[in-house]
């Protein structure tokens, strides 16, 4: 009996850009990685489209990359554009891990170009740093508006 080995994938990935979509899957055990599939398409100008019209074009556009090519599976894996992201490094004193979430919302309410209520906030303690005679802890600060959120996962979803 012949035993075929099935390649192993991981989820595909995707770029969604101000003017492309880009799609690459990786394969193979984690020590040789190697490129599985790989597409990208330029997106129609948009100039003047309504948003809906738009994402109707993004999704026709990632169906005809997935189709079109070898990928394997249903995971995706995204990520949101700079344009998209609001991040901000925040020094905070020392404080214990569950004072930095409510310092972390203020700060966000200072800092944000949209309300708080509005948004999906996170954070990452990225470490200690010394900040003239005090050491301090270094805070990565993430934010998206929901509506940006919710339009980014809908056009995934009906892709």
């Amino acid at each position: 009996m012949i035993a075929l080995k099935r390649v192993q994938t991981c989820p595909i990935g995707l770029h969604l850009g101000p003017r492309s979509v880009t799609l690459i899957q990786l394969a193979g055990p984690p020590e040789q990685r190697s490129i599985f599939a790989m597409a990208y398409a330029p997106l129609p100008g948009t100039d003047g489209v309504a948003p809906a019209d738009r994402d109707r074009m993004i999704v026709e556009t990632i169906r005809q990359l997935l189709s079109g090519h070898r990928f394997r599976g249903g995971q995706v894996v995204s990520c949101l554009g700079s344009e998209e992201l609001f991040l901000q490094n925040v020094r905070l004193p020392q404080l214990p891990a569950e004072e930095v979430d409510k310092v972390v919302q203020w700060e966000a309410e200072e800092r944000l170009p949209y309300p708080v209520g509005e948004a999906e906030i996170r954070h990452l303690v990225a470490g200690e740093v010394r900040q003239d005679a005090n050491i301090k802890q270094e805070v990565i600060l993430m934010a998206c508006h929901r509506g940006v959120l919710k339009r980014h996962v809908g056009i995934l979803e009906q892709a």
